[in-house]
């Protein structure tokens, strides 16, 4: 069994409140809750058999204080920030982001002004393969299954919509136990 480490955004969850910051205390893996611009967030590391089981188990924990799961946090990194994770120079770090020094690194996902980010997980798994970074005992989430977690997560809460692509057939469905996601067959709502 590994520890995943993730960090989800959640909704309903009461900072102030002593009964849900004491049942995230008694769960029986770290997990601390966080606020930043009104956007609350639990990270968690938690044991599980899969990845998607940690992210199944940490949901359900969630539901059980009162708090839903909105999405799944894409951590994304700085070249500063990758520098600090992989116990490396920022030049060194700067210099694989550029593809000055080893080859392969992955492309960046965004900017916020002129700071380029990455996801972790890209970044995580491209150091696993160029012998950078140890396994870790906690590691974080792979990149496809924030994917696809985050994609049913939104496909449950959202309702079709006039004119919005949506899935034939079965919705997707995210039970505290399982994940079934719709075949990837789509067709535009109420466009005619």
């Amino acid at each position: 069994m590994a520890v995943y480490s993730a960090c989800v955004v959640v909704e309903k969850f009461d900072l102030d409140s002593e009964q849900q910051n004491a049942a995230l205390e008694s769960l029986p893996y770290p997990a601390v809750v966080g606020s930043v611009g009104g956007l609350v967030t639990v990270d968690a590391e938690v044991p599980a058999l899969s990845p998607a089981d940690a992210i199944l188990e940490l949901r359900a924990a969630l539901r059980g204080l009162g708090a839903d799961v909105v999405r799944i946090d894409l951590d994304l990194v700085s070249v500063a920030e990758i520098a600090d994770r992989l116990d490396v120079s920022r030049e060194t770090a700067r210099l694989w982001a550029t593809g000055r020094r080893r080859s392969g690194f992955p492309p960046q996902f965004t900017s916020m002004g002129e700071v380029r980010l990455w996801r972790w997980c890209e970044v995580y798994e491209w150091a696993i393969t160029q012998g950078l970074a140890p396994v870790e005992e906690v590691v974080p989430l792979s990149c496809d299954v924030v994917d696809a977690l985050n994609g049913a997560l939104a496909e449950v809460r959202s309702a079709p919509m006039e004119g919005w692509m949506t899935s034939r057939g079965r919705p997707a469905t995210f039970s505290p136990r399982r994940l079934e996601v719709p075949t990837r067959d789509w067709e535009t709502v109420g466009a005619r």
